[in-house]
């Protein structure tokens, strides 16, 4: 595709080369000169007429849905009408003895701008967007009025004030040609400004720099017309070809990316109020050098230079106006903006903070309640709950581990003697030793009363009998509390996994079993489960 256009873009710029190295080669030879230019011209537009029939052709199965479907058919239709017009120029100048005014070229040729006016008129009334319309209307109007005041100053009125020399025919056809081309110039700045979504930006920005070059050649050329100034008009011979061409390059443009749409940015829009606001300046500015630099102002009566100076000083008022409001507006915008977005990040802040206080808040409480469902209140020590899933978890990553079931000998005599508060510290004062006893690894819980559970992952039976051994042995030294020297002592049963079970229940049954069997064979002693211990020992209970 991207090949295809790079074509498209050397026929156009080789063209516009051979065209006029061609004029500056045989500019003394006339009728050569003027023949061959003529069918330069004509082939430039005959290459345009084939392009946009082409492309027509190879999509209008999908063109026909497209918004835009009416102006390229107006395109083609204009085209064709112009390649018309300018086969009947070429009859006239070369076959007949004097060019007729008005004649089949001149009617063929307002055709094709009356189509080009159509088709653009037909977009935006398709596709205009309410909400620039709105913004625009007022500079849409000054540009429509210093449009037609500037066409009314430099060329209408010559051709009004000097009709009584003039048919009917060559009355309307002047007039034609000067009305056509300032319409169809608002056309543009319509189009422009409004950004018609319906046209993708590249071949949008082509289409208006093809259809602003056949506008400038067409006002040169009138301009020159009217006053016999002798203007280089010869130079423009190219421009109304090579805008043809542009335009069907426009289309070839759309028909890679149809469905692409210009997009209003803030410089996009920026920019066209920029634009909005300058032309009609620069319009009124060239009046005014007209009628004042040029010192022209002796051509009209008095009551129409009158008249031509109110009408351009309010049209002044008026574009001032324009640009102090929405200068103001704009302002005012920015400035309430900025306000709302602070007041917006203020208050973003503080619920920010808001939230990040209750989310910090509502954290700490399912961190305290999922400690308290899993931890023991009175010591700290995981639960029974803990115990029982952190062992079904080694059940299935550990090849091997053992549980050590613990009980403290004789501490119901502890509570009954020196009471359940030094109970409980006893307790807490145990809960705090074992796990210095073992690895960080390792689990030591609390099921409940004077019972504790631990858990040695990836361990040997005599890596478990070394650890229950220095357990038994750090006690028996005394407890120190409340300035009480407590003597207590444990007794642990021990199973071993894989061999004593597979199911936590099993384990901690067994486990208790040898617990009780520590406990017969006289305390303060640790014993490992074996199969005969089921027939000397009755646990309280199993799990």
């Amino acid at each position: 595709m991207l090949k295809n256009i790079w074509k498209y873009n050397f026929l156009i710029i080789l063209y516009i080369v051979v065209y006029y190295a061609w004029m500056l080669i045989w500019r003394d030879t006339l009728s050569i000169g003027a023949l061959i230019e003529n069918i330069l011209s004509l082939l430039g537009i005959a290459i345009a007429l084939i392009w946009v029939i082409r492309i027509f052709i190879h999509n209008k199965t999908w063109l026909k849905t497209h918004p835009t479907y009416g102006f390229w058919v107006t395109l083609i239709c204009g085209i064709s009408s112009y390649f018309l017009s300018e086969l009947a120029w070429n009859y006239y100048q070369f076959l007949t003895p004097s060019i007729p005014y008005p004649s089949w070229s001149d009617y063929l040729y307002l055709v094709y701008y009356g189509l080009l006016i159509g088709g653009l008129l037909f977009v935006y009334v398709k596709n205009r967007d309410k909400n620039v319309y709105k913004t625009q209307r007022l500079n849409l109007f000054v540009f429509f009025i210093s449009l037609a005041l500037v066409t009314w100053v430099l060329l209408l009125r010559h051709v009004v004030f000097d009709t009584y020399s003039m048919s009917v025919k060559e009355i309307l056809v002047s007039l034609g040609y000067i009305i056509c081309s300032p319409i169809l110039l608002f056309m543009v700045y319509i189009t422009y400004i409004s950004l018609s979504s319906a046209f993708p930006k590249k071949s949008l920005n082509i289409m208006m720099i093809s259809l602003l070059m056949l506008i400038f050649a067409d006002l040169i050329y009138m301009y020159d017309s009217t006053f016999d100034i002798e203007l280089p008009c010869k130079a423009l011979s190219p421009l109304w070809s090579t805008s043809a061409l542009l335009l069907a390059f426009s289309f070839k443009i759309f028909e890679l990316n149809p469905f692409e749409v210009c997009k209003k940015d803030n410089r996009t829009e920026l920019r066209i109020h920029l634009i909005s606001q300058i032309i009609p300046l620069t319009i009124l500015f060239i009046l005014y050098s007209y009628l004042f630099i040029t010192n022209k102002m002796n051509q009209f009566t008095s009551v129409e230079s009158r008249y031509i100076l109110l009408i351009f000083s309010s049209l002044l008022l008026v574009v001032f106006y324009l640009q102090a409001r929405d200068s103001f507006r704009r302002e005012k915008a920015i400035i309430e903006l900025h306000s709302l977005n602070s007041e917006l990040e203020k208050r973003v802040a503080q619920r920010t903070k808001v939230l990040k206080e209750e989310n910090d808040e509502m954290n700490n409480l399912l961190k305290k309640i999922n400690h308290q469902a899993y931890h023991d209140y009175l010591t700290g020590l995981p639960n029974r709950s803990f115990s029982l899933e952190r062992i079904s978890l080694s059940i299935q990553n550990c090849s091997h581990f053992a549980v050590l079931f613990l009980d403290l000998d004789d501490f119901k005599r502890i509570n009954d003697s020196l009471g359940h508060g030094l109970g409980d510290k006893v307790l807490q004062v145990i809960a705090g030793k074992l796990p210095e006893l073992v690895r960080e690894e390792d689990m030591v819980s609390r099921l409940g009363g004077d019972e504790f559970v631990i858990l040695l992952e990836d361990v040997t039976s005599k890596d478990a009998s070394i650890v229950a051994s220095k357990i038994v042995e750090s006690f028996r030294n005394p407890l120190q509390i409340d300035s009480q020297e407590i003597f207590i002592t444990p007794s642990i049963g021990i199973s071993r996994f894989p061999e004593d079970g597979n199911d936590v229940e099993c384990l901690l049954g067994k486990a208790d079993l040898a617990m009780y069997y520590a406990k017969k064979k006289g305390k303060n002693n640790f014993q490992f489960y074996t199969p005969s211990i089921n027939q000397t020992v009755v646990p309280r209970h199993t799990s």
